[in-house]
């Protein structure tokens, strides 16, 4: 059995009706926006710069920070296979670790210093030679460094003796970043 549906023209007229509204404020909002932006008002620019540095820095703490603060616990709680050598290479999963928790905290805190003092001249100067050194430099330790990590972990047996919640951060960690590193070496 089907049911008659029945539509009034003035129901059609509302829709029309809050449609129109609705674009009419989207293209208002869109419109202020694009003044906002294109301002030349200078203390409107720096308040959107340093709205812009604020999120930049909470986006960077909530991505990077629990990777540093996870891989300086593991090295220094556990007990079950961080502290064991590897019989080819004199650096253990705790020295790995450590390193790497330390130095993507010391880039970090770079990185906000950075976002700091940034300023509108510099967003728009894109010939900043040496931050882009450091960059790169970075990203090959980092290549290198993830590297050295996977062979510590998946090279021994090691590994094996790892409790689950090491082993199954170790294994994730790795992952992530040899995801990361194919798309940044590019």
């Amino acid at each position: 059995m089907m049911q008659e549906i029945r539509i009034n023209s003035s129901d059609i007229e509302n829709e029309n009706e809050n449609y129109n509204y609705n674009k009419k404020s989207l293209d208002k909002s869109f419109q202020n926006i694009s003044n906002f932006v294109n301002s030349n008002d200078m203390n409107e620019q720096k308040d959107v710069l340093d709205y812009y540095k604020i999120m930049m820095i909470i986006i960077q703490l909530i991505f990077c920070g629990p990777f540093i603060i996870c891989n300086l616990y593991y090295a220094y709680t556990d007990t079950s296979c961080v502290h064991k050598n590897n019989d080819n290479l004199q650096v253990n999963l705790f020295t790995y670790l450590v390193v790497d928790g330390l130095l993507s905290g010391i880039v970090l805190l770079m990185i906000i210093i950075y976002i700091i003092f940034m300023n509108i001249e510099k967003v728009n100067n894109k010939d900043n030679y040496l931050l882009s050194l450091l960059e790169r430099l970075f990203k090959i330790f980092t290549f290198a460094w993830t590297i050295v990590g996977a062979i510590i972990f998946w090279g021994n047996d090691n590994s094996n003796s790892c409790d689950q919640s090491v082993y199954n951060y170790i294994f994730t960690i790795l992952i992530i970043k040899l995801i990361t590193i194919s798309s940044f070496l590019k």
